[in-house]
């Protein structure tokens, strides 16, 4: 995508704080254990895709990573 709109790189920041914030609090209680094994078997598939859009947020679409990322998709 051209031209991100703006506060997209804040939400994607976010996001991943809320789940950090979410997994450090299943580590330190035990609660949900379950739950979280299952998120993280759905979110597997989503590295690359993730990966591709952090580049694309920055404008690194061009970059030769982002070619091998977009590849991997």
């Amino acid at each position: 995508m051209k031209n991100p709109p703006e506060g997209r790189v804040r939400q994607l920041i976010i996001h991943h704080v809320m789940c950090l914030i979410g997994v450090i609090y299943v580590a330190k209680d035990h609660v949900g254990l379950w739950f979280i094994n299952l998120r993280f078997m759905t979110e597997v598939f989503n590295i690359f895709l993730n990966v591709y859009i952090t580049l694309d947020l920055f404008g690194l679409e061009k970059h030769w990573g982002s070619e091998m990322v977009r590849d991997m998709i």
